[in-house]
C-alpha cells in the first residue's frame, strides 16, 4: 500500500468516526424515542403508516406487515435485547476498530520515510552487497535468500488416453494432465493407502432381502395367474409380461439345429414351464407395451414339474 492509497483510506475512516461520534451523541436519545413509541401504542403509529401508503400492488395486510419488519429493524439498530449490543453499538465498535489500525499504518509510514528506510533504500543496499560479493555462487545465495527463491520442480503425468496425444506433440501444444498434491508438493506419487475396515451394513443388507423376497412373491403371483388364464386372448399386465420375457428369453436360447432345421426350445420356472413349438402361422401375444409377433413359433404353457414327481420318475427310469 502506498503512501497516497494509506491516507485516502485514513480521511475514509476519518470520515468515519465523525459520523459514528454524532451517532454516539444522539444514540440514547434515538433509544429514548423508540422506547416512548412502543410505550404510547405502536399499534396506531403502524396502522396510520399502513394507511398513509400509498402502493397500489400490495393489500393492506401485506403493507402492514411491511412496516412491522421496518420497525423491528429500527428496533434492532437502537435497541439493546436480552444483554446483546444493539446493531448501531456493532458498527461503532467496528469503525473504531479500523480507525485504530489505520491510524497505526500510518504512524509506521511515517516513521519510515522520518528515518530514510523504505522499499527502494533496501533494494539499494541489497543490490550493492549483491555486487560486493565475494563470487557469482555467493551472489546468487544471497539473492535467494532474499527473496526466497527455489529450484523449479518439474512434475509431470501421462494422459489418460495416451493414444490420441502424437509422441511428436510439443509440451506447449499437448492438453495439460492432473496432478497429485504430493506429487506437487513432496515429489511422491499418490498411493491408496492402507484398506479401511469394511462396516457393518446389516440394515441394508436386510433391506435388500426384503425388496428380493417381494419381488420373487410377486413373480411367482404373476406367473400363477399366467398359468391360470393363459397368454392368449388378452393384454398381459406389467408383472406378466416381465416373466413371459424372462421365459422367452430362456427358451431362445435352449434351442438347438437338429438336420438343419432350428427345433423348439423350452424355458420354465418353479411355477410354469413355457414351450416354442414350430408352426407355420406363428403366434402373437398382446402386452402393455404393444404385440409381440412370434413367427414361425406357438406358445404353450404348462404347469412345472414338481420335484417329487420328477424324483418318482427318475426312480422308475433307473429300476427299469
Amino acid at each position: 500500500m502506498t503512501r497516497a492509497d494509506a491516507i485516502a483510506r485514513a480521511r475514509q475512516h476519518l470520515h468515519s468516526g465523525a459520523f459514528m461520534a454524532e451517532l454516539d451523541r444522539y444514540l440514547p436519545r434515538l433509544t429514548l424515542a423508540v422506547e416512548q413509541v412502543e410505550a404510547t401504542g405502536l399499534g396506531t403509529l403502524l396502522n396510520r403508516a399502513a394507511e398513509a401508503d400509498d402502493r397500489p400492488l400490495m393489500r393492506r395486510d401485506e403493507i402492514l406487515e411491511d412496516w412491522r419488519r421496518r420497525w423491528a429493524a429500527i428496533r434492532a439498530w437502537f435497541v439493546v435485547e436480552a444483554g446483546e449490543p444493539s446493531r448501531a453499538a456493532e458498527l461503532a465498535a467496528a469503525t473504531r476498530a479500523g480507525v485504530s489500525s489505520v491510524i497505526a499504518l500510518l504512524r509506521q509510514i511515517t516513521e519510515s520515510q522520518r528515518g530514510g528506510v523504505n522499499r527502494s533504500t533496501q533494494l539499494r543496499h541489497l543490490a550493492q552487497w549483491v555486487f560486493d560479493a565475494a563470487d557469482e555462487d555467493a551472489a546468487h545465495a544471497l539473492m535467494s535468500a532474499a527473496f526466497n527463491l527455489r529450484l523449479a520442480r518439474h512434475v509431470g503425468g501421462v494422459h489418460e488416453d495416451s493414444d490420441l496425444i502424437s509422441p511428436r506433440l510439443s509440451w506447449q501444444d499437448a492438453p495439460g494432465v492432473e496432478v497429485a498434491m504430493t506429487l506437487f508438493r513432496r515429489g511422491k506419487a499418490p498411493s491408496p493407502g492402507l484398506p479401511q475396515r469394511l462396516a457393518a451394513q446389516a440394515g441394508i443388507r436386510t433391506e435388500l432381502r426384503r425388496r428380493q423376497a417381494g419381488q420373487r412373491a410377486a413373480e411367482r403371483d404373476a406367473a400363477q395367474h399366467l398359468l391360470s388364464t393363459g397368454a392368449g386372448d388378452r393384454v398381459l399386465d406389467e408383472a406378466e409380461t416381465r416373466v413371459l420375457l424372462k421365459l422367452l428369453t430362456r427358451a431362445l436360447e435352449a434351442r438347438s439345429v437338429v438336420a438343419g432345421r432350428i427345433t423348439g426350445g423350452t424355458g420354465g420356472n418353479d411355477v410354469l414351464t413355457l414351450r416354442l413349438v414350430p408352426s407355420a402361422t406363428g403366434s402373437a401375444v398382446r402386452t402393455v407395451h404393444g404385440i409381440l409377433h412370434l413367427p414361425g413359433l406357438r406358445l404353450d404353457i404348462a404347469p412345472a414339474r414338481s420335484p417329487a414327481r420328477v424324483a418318482a420318475r427318475v426312480g422308475v427310469v433307473a429300476d427299469g
